[in-house]
């Protein structure tokens, strides 16, 4: 196995970066497809359930380029909820109704946070391999 690494060096660092620029690109396309249904989800949940939780309020404008922790933050009231069941510690500053709302909206709202959500999941590894290699 370790002949194999040595022999194959550069298709494998090659591959580990074509992955990672595959990943990337992923997850800007969902990054930008995100900003208008961010704005619609953020319509419909304060319409039904009210007010945004604080970290959410407080994080509205953040982005990827200038505050990838906030924009974190701002998302991740709509990630948690459709990523994993409901728990108060978790879920923290969103109901049960509002938990609710967010895993019945519309696929064509929620699939690109999901999609968001697993890029990030999937780079994980890559970025293991990527500092291993290089």
């Amino acid at each position: 196995m370790k002949i194999f690494f040595i022999e194959n060096d550069e298709v494998i660092k090659n591959l580990i970066c074509l992955a990672f620029a595959f990943d990337f690109l992923i997850f800007m396309i969902c990054y930008f497809y995100n900003k208008k249904a961010y704005k619609k989800i953020v319509e419909i949940y304060e319409k039904e359930i009210g007010p945004l939780p604080l970290s959410t309020k407080l994080c509205k404008d953040a982005s990827v380029f200038s505050t990838p922790y906030l924009y974190n933050a701002k998302v991740s009231f709509i990630t948690r909820s459709l990523n994993f069941k409901y728990h108060k510690h978790l879920h923290h500053g969103i109901s049960i109704e509002g938990y609710n709302l967010i895993r019945n909206l519309p696929k064509k709202l929620t699939l690109g946070f999901r999609i968001e959500s697993l890029s990030l999941l999937i780079c994980i590894p890559i970025m293991i391999g990527f500092f291993i290699i290089f």
